[in-house]
């Protein structure tokens, strides 16, 4: 359960959502949120099945709650649901708004508008717009720019030369290398690392690696959200571009020089190697592996621990891996795998003699009927 910031009305939940619609009483009021199975009466819950509009058992469940109010798709046939009822084109967007305006955020960790006295910060024309928040022992070095009502927390290292755009926020224990331009309102989650070197080396004559210096930067564009231990390397003589209203979940790795269009979403695990370029609105699942020196047109979506080896043109959903299954199939399936090439050129032996059989067969009837 999460508890809003005071009672609110169906009515002005229905607002607050960016509804048009509702059914009961405008004039009931809820205390939180909570899920289907655990709400009282005293709370507002939801069903965000926006693409299974017809399915059964999500509506039983909605039948079956305890709570006052409940938020679902606009499609749902209501007629059998007693429960006060907000109709929503896209419940994850209303639930979205209703958290935003009625609960406690949870990121206001230091005191809005304060520098915390253990903070530093270079005295080398560093440019610190109003309401900006910076949290205990961060470090700002020389010729930064920090925009309006930005907020750092603790223990976040910004290197030189580096712009952070209005209403951005930096949870604790960011590092921001030189250079990196962040644009207005996104959010970098715990132990991200943005403009990190890439990996760049050169193998010499005597099989030893040699680094190559990462001379350019990271841009993110405005409202990029970077998840939790991300990293996303600076590039090598072109930057690291990662496009407006992109989320990038934790533990990500992009690489030097990926360009990553507007709008595009990625899942947690997910790798994309140096120099690839992916297009807008793209979504990858989880694990999902890009080689370098690639292309992936705009809507593109790649399902869960896809691994892309060469350039996607055509928008789609696109797949590749092996599913978990019980142990012994699978080890049945694994064996017959590796025997399909045998069994290739077996058949293939096999349609010789038929084309064979076939061809004699013709021409013993064509005899007989001489």
């Amino acid at each position: 359960m999460v508890n809003f910031l005071r009672p609110y009305s169906l009515k002005e939940l229905c607002d607050i959502s960016g509804a048009t619609s509702f059914k009961g009483s405008s004039d009931v009021v809820v205390e939180g949120i909570n899920t289907l199975s655990e709400a009282n009466t005293q709370e507002l819950s939801f069903l965000a099945e926006d693409e299974h509009v017809n399915n059964f058992k999500s509506l039983q469940d909605v039948i079956a709650t305890k709570a006052s109010i409940v938020l679902i798709n606009s499609a749902h046939d209501i007629a059998g649901i007693e429960n006060n009822v907000i109709s929503h084109e896209n419940p994850r967007v209303g639930i979205s708004n209703i958290l935003s305006e009625c609960c406690v955020n949870n990121s206001s960790l230091i005191c809005p508008g304060e520098i915390d006295k253990t903070a530093t910060v270079s005295a080398n024309n560093v440019s610190i717009s109003s309401g900006v928040s910076i949290g205990a022992n961060v470090v700002i070095g020389a010729k930064c720019t920090i925009g309006p009502n930005v907020t750092i927390m603790a223990n976040v290292v910004i290197d030189d030369n580096v712009t952070i755009g209005a209403g951005s926020l930096i949870y604790p224990n960011v590092s921001i290398y030189k250079g990196v331009y962040i644009g207005k309102e996104c959010v970098i989650q715990s132990g991200a690392v943005i403009g990190s070197n890439g990996f760049g080396y050169a193998r010499t004559e005597t099989a030893k690696w040699q680094y190559i210096p990462q001379l350019a930067v990271v841009k993110l564009g405005d409202g990029v959200h970077i998840g939790a231990n991300t990293c996303v390397d600076r590039g090598f003589i072109e930057d690291t571009v990662v496009g407006d209203g992109c989320i990038i979940d934790n533990q990500i790795q992009v690489g030097h020089n990926v360009k990553i269009g507007e709008d595009t979403a990625i899942a947690g695990c997910s790798a994309i190697a140096g120099s690839s370029k992916i297009g807008k609105r793209c979504m990858f699942g989880g694990g999902v592996g890009i080689a370098g020196h690639i292309s992936i047109c705009d809507d593109v979506m790649l399902t869960a621990t896809t691994n892309v080896n060469r350039s996607i043109t055509e928008p789609g959903v696109y797949s590749s891996g092996m599913h978990a299954k019980p142990r012994t199939l699978w080890q049945k399936s694994i064996a017959r795998f590796y025997r399909l090439d045998d069994m290739a050129k077996k058949i293939r032996v096999l349609e010789k003699g038929y084309a064979t059989i076939l061809s004699l067969t013709k021409k013993e009837v064509e005899k007989n009927s001489a």
